[in-house]
């Protein structure tokens, strides 16, 4: 039995892997509550987890947050509920959500920007298409020498 006092032997410690692994499974959403746990608790607590993560990427990715509006929340929560919270924090949260918006032609301008912005600052290249204004234009981030990332429109197409 595990909690015994004594030393924990392989099986022990595989089975508490287990019930561990069912937990986390459902307080991300993934699954039911695991037996002998309160379906309602374990509810409450992922979707407090989950709220907890959409109000990080909400601060440390503010222009997607404020460009999805009323939408951000329910696009987070439907995201949350696939994707695991990511070890390094909600800056990759929101990397991730991104990303997963983008693919999904799902992200605003000003998110692409952000991104692009991102991307830049770890050292990749970036550049994106955005409206603004009902014009398409091309914006371009780079990194400068001393380590700020800079972003730049350029009305496109060219001369328009």
């Amino acid at each position: 039995m595990i909690g015994t006092g004594g030393a924990v032997g392989d099986e022990e410690r595989e089975q508490l892997a287990e019930e561990q692994a069912r937990l986390v499974a459902a307080l991300t959403g993934v699954a039911d509550a695991p037996a002998g746990f309160d379906g309602d608790a374990v509810g409450l607590a992922a979707r407090s987890l989950i709220n907890k993560r959409c109000a990080a990427v909400g601060k440390t990715w503010p222009a997607m947050a404020e460009a999805l509006g009323e939408q951000f929340k329910r696009l987070f929560e439907m995201y949350a509920r696939l994707h695991a919270a990511p070890e390094k924090g909600a800056v990759e949260d929101g990397w991730r959500f991104a990303e997963h918006l983008l693919a999904a032609r799902q992200l605003p301008d000003e998110g692409r920007v952000q991104l692009a912005l991102h991307r830049v600052a770890r050292g990749h290249v970036g550049m994106t298409t955005i409206r603004m204004g009902g014009r398409a234009r091309l914006a371009i981030a780079f990194r400068l020498p001393w380590g700020r990332a800079r972003w730049f429109e350029i009305p496109w197409p060219r001369g328009k």
